[in-house]
């Protein structure tokens, strides 16, 4: 229970110092505007405040790991919601009618995506045969090469 409260806090550190960013920037598209958007200036004093105080209480490796949490969830997410939508039986995107899986029955059956999918198959494999003699030898060449050549800096 330590460890999620820790994570909990974490998340929550990452959030309000990631708050202020949209805040200041729709404050300084509106001043370039020539005009001034109160309520971003009240988020952007708050979240800005907050940020600070968090901060300066939350210790950098847990900082971090909410900023971590929070790439994480902005990656995978959309890609949770495409695979879940896709096994909709609804023909509009945004609709869910239950789960089906007519549409890949569709594409499996079409000779054209199933002739797609089959020349990219073989355009992976070679590709990873390809990169995988290439890495090899590159991998040896720099494991013989002279100390000078393999620390660069």
């Amino acid at each position: 229970m330590r460890r999620a409260s820790a994570l909990l806090v974490a998340v929550a550190a990452a959030l309000c110092v990631v708050a202020a960013l949209p805040a200041w920037a729709v404050l300084v598209v509106g001043l370039a505007d020539g005009r001034v958007v109160w309520g971003a200036v009240l988020a952007a004093a708050v979240a800005s405040g907050l940020a600070v105080v968090v901060v300066r209480r939350v210790s950098a490796p847990r900082l971090l790991m909410g900023y971590s949490v929070l790439v994480y969830v902005a990656l995978y997410l959309p890609i949770v919601v495409v695979v879940v939508y896709a096994f909709s039986g609804s023909v509009v995107a945004g609709a869910w009618q239950g789960f089906s899986t007519r549409w890949f029955g569709e594409a499996l059956a079409d000779p054209v995506i199933t002739a797609s999918v089959g020349r990219s198959v073989r355009v992976a494999f070679g590709a990873a045969a390809i990169s995988a003699v290439l890495g090899t030898a590159a991998a040896l060449a720099v494991t013989r090469a002279r100390l000078s050549i393999r620390v660069p800096f």
